[in-house]
């Protein structure tokens, strides 16, 4: 759900019982009758759940609010949350363009002169006074403090409430007082209705009583037709991964509908048309609670999945294509994470790269090789980078399972991909190409610390670094690694955090912190920003479309450096049926909010299945989503 507000506070009593209060009054005022809130507001002590990672639940819920209201004061200035909280709403989120100081002690003054506030305010830290390049608005409630109570009905405290929920809403105060007023006229007519509704009720049921034994019969048929409206609403509500049951609800209430035309299968018509396209459920075993990885064999014989329970234990399940048969089950080992995907030869990795990973075979799940910490993986070439003892990376041939060569590095900044493993260090770049006669070729020293690390498919461009201002190209030079002309990071782009070069080494997509765009290593050409797009990134195996997901999804063709589509689709998950290439049209799917199949030559959209919010999908290579 999205907030209208959040407060950022400090936990001091002071602060805390000003918070609730300020919370309180913009839920309260201008509320219609038939609403609990005018607004929604989050305040952790109120709002927030329980929940492991609390600063992915903050930065999450501050990503969702519309308004930040800084409650400023010397205890919030040295608080490191609420300072945290400032710093990314700032850098995420609008700036401070919806930030609204509410100054409850200390100094915040503003010097007109220097554009900037004075170094004597103490009521925000140093790091957020830096933020304020115009004078800011402020609401003072410095008093506050020291009232004995806080509400709409204290005229300062209202006033203060009032220009806060003029500003969030959009509209003048003085439309919004009004607006309460005539609420609060409303609600009182209504009450009074209802007192006189009541009365006349009592009245009716007084005369009903009368006549009960006849109306019997109505009565219990209206109930029945209302029991089965409730349970088609409700059938209608299930997820898709309770389609069946959903199915069973609405026949049920097509028989407690007392009618005799087609329209008491009103609940099983929509449901019918909604899953047209499904072609079979998969059920995993009682007491799964989530999918978080699915992937289909190249050759279609089997459907492999890892699931999680509800404490936590992963296990790989295993279908046959074309079965309705329970799946093989096989329990995995704790410290592997719940992700899994395919080798080219069939097998499967479950684990995420950056921890322990595991290779085994779908139809041979007791033969399991445990690889360790993975840092980087390539599932096409069958290349893994692997931490080794102390700072050294092993690259491991998954498919004899030899070690092609070892990296001295501590360097958790690698990427697999090409045949290639690219290292990241402190020196330049590490390059391990694959072959029997593999070995490291160092570049020259990096200009700037690294942030992101691509293996390059070309001679001409073997590996592609980035750091917060420059892109830089190497290429082999006699044995070893040379630099090409640096690239300036695009405006709006942000840090760099992911590269991925085009097939002909030309351009590389860079996806930072604020935002993707492809920038030629030649021309130095740079095609329009995407901001926002900052989510996942999945790259057909030829390499020329590369799709990034998050709360939106944009597809760049890598071979001529254009977007081929932006929309604001959630993409939770996304894979693609095979290579693109010019004789071959490929398909990317996508899994979020709906299932949804894209094709990127023809920019043709077809939804499969919509109210899915699914975090795994896949699609086999002759196109067959699931």
């Amino acid at each position: 759900m999205g907030y209208d507000a959040y407060i950022s506070y400090s936990h001091g009593a002071e602060d805390a019982a000003v918070a609730a209060s300020i919370e309180q009054g913009l839920e309260r005022l201008a509320r219609p009758w038939n609403r609990l809130r005018a607004m929604s507001v989050f305040r952790d002590q109120s709002d927030l759940t329980a929940e492991s990672d609390l600063s992915g639940a903050l930065t999450r819920t501050l990503g969702e609010s519309r308004y930040l209201v800084l409650l400023a004061s010397p205890e919030s200035a040295a608080s490191p949350w609420v300072n945290k909280e400032v710093a990314y709403w700032c850098d995420q989120c609008d700036g401070v363009e919806r930030l609204i100081v509410v100054v409850t002690g200390g100094v915040f003054e503003w010097d007109e002169g220097a554009g900037a506030l004075t170094q004597s305010t103490d009521a925000v830290s140093t790091v957020v006074r830096s933020r304020f390049t115009t004078e800011p608005l402020y609401v003072d409630l410095r008093w506050a403090r020291a009232a004995q109570e806080l509400s709409l009905r204290d005229t300062r405290f209202r006033a203060a409430i009032v220009l806060m929920a003029a500003t969030i809403r959009g509209v003048a105060p003085a439309d919004l007082e009004g607006e309460d007023v005539r609420l609060h006229r409303r609600a009182r007519r209504l009450a009074r209705a209802a007192v006189a509704t009541v009365a006349v009720l009592a009245l009716v049921a007084s005369v009903a009583a009368l006549v009960a034994v006849a109306n019997a019969a109505r009565a219990d048929r209206r109930a029945r037709d209302a029991l089965g409206r409730q349970l088609g609403l409700t059938a209608l509500d299930l997820p898709t991964s309770e389609v069946d049951e959903a199915l069973l609800l609405s026949l049920v209430a097509a028989d407690l509908d007392s009618g005799d035309g087609a329209e008491r299968f009103q609940a099983s018509r929509a449901l019918i048309g909604r899953y047209s396209r499904l072609d079979r459920l998969l059920h995993a075993p009682t007491g799964t609670t989530s999918v978080r990885g699915v992937v289909i064999s190249p050759d279609d014989r089997w459907i492999v999945a890892v699931v999680t329970g509800a404490d936590g234990a992963a296990t790989l399940l295993q279908w046959a294509s074309g079965s309705r048969t329970d799946p093989l089950v096989t329990p995995l080992p704790d410290d592997v994470a719940p992700a899994v995907r395919l080798l080219a030869d069939g097998r499967a990795m479950v684990g995420d790269p950056g921890g322990a990973m595991t290779v085994l075979s779908p139809e041979h799940p007791e033969a399991a090789e445990e690889l360790g910490v993975v840092l980087a993986v390539d599932t096409v070439d069958s290349v893994a980078a692997v931490a080794g003892d102390g700072a050294t990376i092993d690259v491991i041939d998954l498919g004899s399972g030899g070690r092609r060569a070892t990296v001295e590095s501590g360097s958790t900044i690698v990427d697999a991909r090409h045949g290639r493993v690219a290292v990241a260090t402190d020196e330049g770049p590490i390059l391990v190409e694959a072959g029997d006669a593999a070995r490291p070729l160092v570049g020259l020293r990096s200009p700037a610390p690294t942030t992101a690390i691509a293996a390059g498919p070309t001679a001409d461009v073997v590996a592609v670094t980035a750091s917060t201002d420059a892109i830089v190209p190497w290429r082999l030079l006699d044995g070893a690694l040379a630099s090409g002309a640096a690239v300036a990071v695009p405006d709006g782009v942000g840090e760099p955090v992911w590269l991925a070069v085009a097939p002909d080494g030309a351009r590389v997509l860079v996806v930072g912190t604020a935002g993707s765009s492809v920038v030629g290593l030649g021309t130095r050409a740079t095609d329009a920003v995407d901001r926002g797009a900052t989510g996942r990134v999945a790259v057909d195996p030829s390499g020329r479309y590369a799709a990034v997901g998050g709360a939106r999804l944009t597809v760049w063709d890598l071979s001529t450096g254009r977007a081929m589509f932006a929309v604001p689709v959630p993409a939770n998950a996304m894979a693609w049926s095979g290579p693109c290439d010019e004789e071959i049209r490929c398909k990317l799917v996508t899994a979020g909010e709906s299932l949804d199949v894209w094709d990127p030559a023809t920019r043709r959209h077809v939804q499969l299945m919509d109210q899915t919010n699914a975090q795994s999908v896949t699609i086999s290579q002759r196109e067959r989503p699931s």
